[in-house]
């Protein structure tokens, strides 16, 4: 362009200015059109991208949620157990218990009826003969019965006391 054909000027310009004005603008336009586009593409796949990374952190917490519900699932269900067969060994124990108690109950009744028997015993056999021999003789017999007797109770403790 030359100093006698102003650039941007209405007066005065020649068809061929006002061509290259119109080229320039145009030029222009286009650029910016261009970098419009360049920049709204990369916008657009940053775009994508990040809500892409964002579906995947959303699914890596929902899975970290899921594995952490499963994981206090197992551990309410390890604790359950647990607390049921904490339950179990009580009620267990406790049977156990009650059946020490009726075996020494059962032992201790038996005892006593033997003891009892014993004596009356005894006393039939020293009513029954006036007989200082024949007394002699059946409270020797008594005294040995007595005496497995005592074994019998001596032996029916040490049970007891080991059960």
């Amino acid at each position: 362009l030359s100093q006698d054909q102003p650039f941007l000027t209405a007066e005065g310009c020649s068809g061929g200015t006002r061509f290259q004005v119109k080229l320039i603008i145009a030029t222009i336009v286009a650029l910016v059109v261009y970098f419009a586009l360049i920049v709204g593409v990369r916008l657009r796949r940053k775009a994508e991208q990040n809500r892409r990374i964002q579906e995947m952190l959303q699914q890596a917490i929902a899975r970290r949620r899921e594995d952490r519900d499963v994981d206090a699932n197992a551990a309410a269900i390890k604790y359950g157990k647990r607390w049921i067969n904490r339950v179990r060994e009580k009620k267990r124990m406790l049977k156990e218990e009650k059946r020490q108690e009726l075996i020494k109950q059962s032992l201790h009744d038996q005892i006593i009826s033997i003891i009892k028997q014993l004596r009356n015993e005894l006393h039939m056999q020293i009513a029954l003969t006036d007989c200082v021999y024949c007394n002699f003789k059946r409270i020797h017999s008594f005294v040995s019965k007595l005496t497995l007797a005592y074994r019998v109770v001596v032996g029916l403790l040490v049970a007891i006391l080991f059960i």
